[in-house]
């Protein structure tokens, strides 16, 4: 109690406020780095501590592990080991529990494993050659163009909720009008929901030359089958209804129309305290299906809601800040929610922004490079740091890119720079010429003595490393001895 009373004298009056608010749906919008998770861990106390249900009863939904742990781990700093009875999951995971309570969910999923991708490509490619009323999206000289187009808009539709017969009923009324809306669109709609349909019957295993008996699900298949258990199902409904008196969603502009669904069929009308937490300006990502939609939706289904808006930010220098707002006010104003004027509650000595245009890649490639050593040196000579900061000036620099496929470009420059560096390790570096002759004196060590051939191909790629300095004609004429002496 008292660790909670510290966290709670803490926070702004609007943090409070949502806090506080443990008897009516509550919508927060909160900006970056205005203390969305503290708030939701503090609220998920004062329930505990107020006595408004127990710990079991509270469920907390975010949108990773990472999330989860770390909330869970926050609300057992606050409550103690008590807090480990609070249900914190991904909307995944709670899908799957909902399975696993609904006896004719489990036994359809039962014998199921989760589709590869390989397979997936498979599954698709044989129905673009032997299923008819696909032609619209399998062009002549290119039919598997439209491929990767077509998993990604079925994936759509299961974010939505949608199953391939509602798809198909919903096509009836879409007609071409000549102007937005063409003959060839329509075709192709239609085309779509033939593959749709025929996807999902395959993954039932209707198919050997595909899978075997056990059959397939996709990612997206758990939430809509969690979902249509508890359309199906009123006890069950009612029994997480019973259980779960307070719901909190965290990332809520990340949600997506089944997603939101699956909250709705657990949330007790009578009483549907349920408290989201989200960046309306963030909801313009689309992520995995996520709109803006659906902050509308939670308006419309519960009029009682309480809106609390959070505007201290608590992370960013101000003119960050003022750069945020400078773009996010471009976008028109159906597109926003609220409007948040964001407050930087923290100043940095010599923060500053800059744009700078450069003509090629190699001449951004020296601009960071040159900038990193820069900043390593200022931060060497910063007494206001701690020693080990300054020992490790690499430490305190981060670098960000667009997409993965550039990080590689990234780390070449600073491997010729010298430059420390750590990525999230998710890329492929194998390629990368250092990496690959660190590899080719492993392959030596476990080369077979009876394969020659190939320990005599990985030890001239060693022989002519630039790290060995032989010169190549030098190195010729080693092998030629002894391939004499070997009598090749």
């Amino acid at each position: 109690m008292e660790k909670f009373q510290g966290l709670y004298s803490r926070l702004n009056d609007r943090q409070k406020e949502a806090v506080d608010a443990l008897d009516c749906p509550v919508l927060v919008l909160a900006g970056p780095g205005t203390g969305k998770t503290q708030l939701l861990s503090v609220r998920a106390a004062n329930i505990i501590n107020s006595k408004k249900a127990s710990p079991e009863n509270i469920l907390i939904v975010t949108f990773t592990n990472a999330a989860a742990r770390e909330m869970r781990e926050r609300i057992v700093n606050i409550v103690g080991r008590k807090g480990y009875d609070v249900v914190v999951e991904t909307f995944h995971s709670f899908a799957n529990s909902v399975v696993l309570e609904s006896e004719g969910a489990l036994k359809y999923v039962k014998d199921k494993i989760e589709i590869g991708e390989v397979e997936k490509i498979r599954a698709f490619e044989y129905i673009m050659d032997n299923v008819k009323g696909v032609e619209p999206l399998r062009p002549f000289g290119s039919p598997y163009i439209h491929r990767s187009e077509i998993e990604k808009r079925i994936s759509e539709l299961k974010n939505e909720g949608i199953s391939p017969k509602e798809f198909k009923e919903s096509l009836k009324n879409v007609k071409a009008d000549g102007t937005i809306v063409e003959d060839k669109d329509v075709q192709r709609l239609h085309a779509l929901a033939v593959i749709y349909e025929e996807y999902e019957r395959l993954k039932e295993s209707e198919n050997k030359k595909l899978f075997d008996e056990r059959g397939r699900i996709d990612y997206d298949d758990m939430i809509i089958i969690a979902l249509s258990a508890l359309r199906q199902d009123k006890d069950l409904a009612d029994s997480f209804r019973k259980q779960f008196k307070y719901i909190m969603v965290d990332e809520y502009q990340d949600t997506n129309g089944a997603q939101l669904e699956l909250l709705f069929s657990i949330l007790d009308p009578a009483a549907p305290n349920i408290c989201c937490v989200g960046d309306d300006d963030q909801a313009i990502y689309r992520f995995q299906g996520a709109t803006l939609s659906n902050f509308r939706i939670l308006r419309e289904k519960l009029p009682k809601l309480k809106s609390v808006t959070l505007a201290e930010n608590y992370r960013s220098e101000g003119n960050i800040i003022e750069t945020a707002r400078r773009i996010i006010s471009l976008l028109p104003d159906k597109e926003r929610i609220a409007v948040k004027n964001l407050k930087a509650c923290r100043k940095y000595s010599g923060c500053d922004i800059r744009l700078v245009d450069f003509l090629t890649e190699e001449e951004e490639l020296a601009f960071i490079v040159a900038e990193i050593k820069r900043q390593a040196g200022i931060i060497r000579n910063d007494m206001s740091l701690s020693e080990e900061d300054r020992d490790k000036p690499f430490n305190n620099i981060a670098v960000l890119v667009r997409k993965r496929s550039q990080i590689l470009k990234v780390v070449k420059a600073f491997l010729l720079a010298g430059i420390p560096y750590a990525t999230d390790g998710d890329e492929d570096i194998r390629q990368e010429k250092r990496v690959r002759q660190m590899l080719d004196v492993v392959d030596l060590a476990g080369v077979s003595p009876d394969d020659p051939e190939s320990k005599s191909l990985i030890l001239y790629k060693m022989l002519t490393a630039d790290y060995i300095g032989a010169e190549l004609s030098d190195v010729l004429k080693i092998m030629d001895h002894v391939n004499k002496k070997r009598g090749v």
